[in-house]
């Protein structure tokens, strides 16, 4: 792969790390990347709540979305990184880590997404078994969304057949930290600080 990149569209990186976090609906990543920022102060843009907040405005962007987003299906390539670049925008500088929870879904997301803001500096997998998953899941109750069961096991569906290649994609660069999730929320925290290498509370950007 080309490690060159467009230096005029690509943002500069003026915060200390970019994390990823990928995993399955229900694997934990919301709750885990709101322990880090009460913690460690770090930023976490949920791309969720990204496309959540925009389906409610009165715009073509937001129409759009809003259909993805009730369907439970991947909103484009294109569409996404461009929302995703304007968020980090406006939080760079203010933050030793960003945390971007729930990107990429696919891989050419991931790939098309470094001549926009940059490769990532660690991309976490919250690995979780699917009935664990889909309990949480299924026991949420999130506004704006409808998460049934049908819902839970299409996106289910599409992470086994989507997620591998991007597994490889970040395994091969070095980047990939998979963390297991299976647990309840504090073991499997402290297993995420611990791989980390933040477990003095400072986000110093070791790892």
């Amino acid at each position: 792969m080309n490690e060159q990149q467009n230096t005029s569209e690509v943002l500069p990186r003026n915060h200390r790390l970019l994390i990823y976090v990928i995993g399955c609906p229900g694997s934990g990543k919301g709750t885990l990347c709101r322990l880090l920022v009460q913690d460690y102060g770090c930023c976490h843009i949920s791309v969720g709540d990204l496309l959540r907040n925009l389906q409610n405005e009165q715009s073509e962007l937001g129409l759009n979305v809003k259909d993805h987003v009730q369907e439970g299906t991947l909103v484009p390539t294109v569409t996404i990184v461009n929302i995703l670049k304007h968020a980090i925008t406006k939080e760079q500088g203010k933050n030793h880590a960003i945390i971007i929870d729930g990107f990429p879904r696919r891989l050419d997301q991931g790939i098309y997404s470094e001549d926009k803001v940059g490769k990532p500096d660690i991309v976490l997998f919250f690995d979780c078994e699917k009935s664990i998953a889909g309990d949480r899941y299924l026991g949420r109750k999130l506004e704006g969304r409808l998460d049934t069961e049908e819902i839970f096991h299409r996106r289910h569906d599409e992470f086994e057949l989507l997620n591998p290649a991007i597994l490889k994609y970040y395994q091969d660069l070095g980047f990939l930290v998979t963390i297991d999730t299976n647990k309840e929320t504090m073991i499997s925290y402290q297993r995420l600080v611990s791989a980390l290498g933040w477990d003095e509370k400072s986000c110093d950007g070791s790892y």
